[in-house]
């Protein structure tokens, strides 16, 4: 991970806390926070009770610089099943962290990862889609990323944090995955690696996505809090600004581990069942990442077959 020596210097003296640490964009920006040896650097991971503010009142328990709020609920299907629950995760902490940091009187940055998914099914026959196209959350989850994000924006220009919420759309690369509905192109490479055959969706075979990999997320999180005054109070999109068809992604990987391992697998397409089938999964999405760039000096570097190519030498060495 190619880190410039003004990051290294930016985040020498700084206070740092990871909250979601154990999960898989938190391990990464553990591991890149590391190498750049901050002051102070404190993970949390395997946190009860995040939707108190007793909980957040405790793990503040001195000033912070820089706060990444990662910890989340990542399932649509969950939020959707247990709306209640996905508030409690992420939502409330969100205004608990303020809370504690106002009454230690401390102004920290906060980094927020939200999702793409909150654009809903935009139309991206005009190009890649743009910050200022209004959200159409189709799930519960998506309406709860977007209400955190507000709630950061709110707080950022009440000048109680300085913020910047950053929308994710397909995220792969090495790396643990939790078994949910996330990280589907890391479990498509991980199959094929095994010799397992693919299956790809109808009707979502078409659909297009941006795949974005694991590294340049992570750089863009660290660049984020360096380029904070540029940022504050905003909410950015990242990705590479390349779409691919969910079926040839597919293919790729399929084509990608028979060059190197010598295991052909097939990709099929097959019925997607309809109590599994969520609206969000129609969506076509391809960002527009020029706001961003034009204000961190961050852009992505890894594409999908390089991407790729590094994500299966992964898995293969897990073997």
């Amino acid at each position: 991970m190619n880190l410039s020596p003004i990051q290294l210097d930016f985040y020498k003296s700084k206070k740092i806390m990871v909250s979601g640490a154990g999960g898989y964009v938190g391990g990464q920006l553990i591991n890149a926070l590391s190498a750049l040896e901050p002051s102070l650097l404190t993970p949390l991971s395997n946190v009860k009770d995040v939707h108190l503010a007793d909980t957040w009142d405790k793990l503040i328990d001195q000033e912070y610089d820089i706060i990444f709020h990662l910890i989340a609920q990542t399932s649509s299907h969950v939020a959707n099943e247990h709306p209640e629950s996905d508030f409690q995760v992420n939502v409330l902490p969100v205004r608990s962290i303020i809370e504690v940091c106002r009454k230690r009187n401390f102004v920290p940055t906060i980094i927020f990862p939200s999702t793409a998914c909150v654009y809903g099914l935009a139309d991206i026959s005009g190009g890649p889609i743009k910050e200022s196209v209004a959200p159409h959350p189709t799930t519960v989850y998506e309406c709860h990323k977007l209400a955190a994000e507000n709630y950061l924006r709110y707080f950022a220009q009440s000048g109680w944090c300085k913020s910047v919420s950053i929308r994710l759309p397909n995220v792969y690369g090495p790396g643990q995955l939790k078994d949910n509905d996330r990280g589907v192109l890391n479990k498509m490479i991980r199959k094929a690696v095994n010799g397992e055959d693919l299956a790809v969706f109808n009707p979502i075979a078409n659909c297009v996505r941006d795949y974005i990999y694991i590294s340049d997320v992570i750089i863009a999180l660290l660049s984020a809090a360096h380029y904070i005054d540029n940022l504050n109070g905003g909410i950015y999109n990242i990705g590479t600004g390349v779409g691919h068809t969910i079926s040839s992604a597919f293919n790729m990987v399929a084509q990608r581990v028979g060059l190197k391992t010598s295991k052909y697998v097939n990709v099929n397409e097959v019925p997607m069942d309809k109590e599994d089938f969520l609206l969000v999964e129609l969506r076509n999405f391809i960002a527009d990442i020029d706001l961003f760039k034009s204000l961190s000096n961050w852009e992505p570097v890894v594409g999908l077959t390089d991407g790729i190519d590094k994500t299966i030498d992964y898995f293969m060495e897990e073997q």
